[in-house]
């Protein structure tokens, strides 16, 4: 399917150079270096890290968050199911939350420890840029991951 999707799309606009993969490409470990320290960062605040930082959570996130990480110590098989509840939680609009204000946005609390540098000093403003890029893709893949789970409850798919 994807050979025929790229020959059909190399014939059709006459451009060779797309669609090729990129050599030796870390593109992928790059998306998902901002996202594995997203997650440390909220689970180390979960469980109350030495610095007394808070990345605020909802009680239904803060529960999610408790389950994945009791899924990590384990040997559960689940831990991706864990994951994603968690990581879904954290994208979903809670109920509980009484006033949103910038400091309940659990990305906007996380960026100042993203951005903090080994000299003290934190990244340039340019940089966040491509961070908050990162992040919009990973919301993207999860709300895509949820909508093919709740899909398979559905007769028709996700298209119903």
């Amino acid at each position: 399917m994807r050979i025929l999707f790229l020959t059909h799309f190399h014939s059709s606009h006459g451009r060779d150079d797309q669609w090729i993969p990129l050599p030796q490409n870390s593109s992928p470990a790059q998306y998902a270096s901002v996202i594995e320290k997203f997650f440390l960062v909220t689970l180390r605040c979960l469980n109350g890290h030495a610095s007394n930082y808070v990345i605020p959570l909802t009680t239904v996130q803060s529960d999610a968050g408790h389950r994945f990480f009791q899924a990590l110590l384990g040997s559960a098989i689940d831990v991706m199911d864990h994951f994603h509840q968690f990581a879904w939680s954290l994208m979903v609009v809670q109920k509980d939350i009484e006033n949103a204000a910038e400091w309940t946005c659990l990305f906007l609390c996380y960026f100042p420890m993203l951005a903090l540098r080994d000299d003290g000093n934190f990244m340039l403003p340019d940089d966040y840029s491509g961070v908050g890029a990162k992040l919009k893709y990973f919301c993207n893949n999860t709300a895509i991951f949820q909508a093919d789970i709740r899909s398979a409850s559905h007769p028709r798919g996700m298209m119903g």
